[in-house]
């Protein structure tokens, strides 16, 4: 069966971009924090605090939907996300968020300027 294309070699331009390390670095960025999503009074709250985040160049995103918790969790392991926020009804009062490092498992309370701080 005939055809007819075109193609520059795809596979080859990718090689010889790495080869010379000329890939642009935000290509190889990925997400550093997940905002794990509890509901919408909770996503409402995380909002502002991930646009201030990404304002200061940290990758981060909050999970689309209030799925269970479990359900969040492995996506941040299957994208080998770092950090995962929580924020429920206590850091709401507080004003903080709690912060979990995925590899050893820490937990801490930070304000968004901390967080900020720890992240960037």
């Amino acid at each position: 069966m005939s055809g007819v294309g075109i193609s520059f070699g795809a596979d080859r331009i990718y090689d010889v971009l790495e080869q010379m390390d000329k890939f642009p670095e935000e290509t190889a960025a990925t997400t550093k924090v997940l905002f794990i999503n509890f509901g919408e009074k909770e996503e409402l709250f995380c909002l502002p605090i991930l646009s201030q985040l990404r304002a200061n160049g940290i990758n981060a995103e909050i999970y689309p939907a209030s799925h269970k918790m479990k359900k969040q969790m492995t996506y941040a392991n299957n994208k080998n996300i770092p950090y995962v926020i929580m924020v429920g009804e206590s850091e709401m009062e507080e004003g903080v968020v709690s912060l979990k490092n995925m590899e050893t498992g820490d937990q801490e309370k930070l304000t968004p300027e901390q967080l900020i701080e720890k992240l960037a």
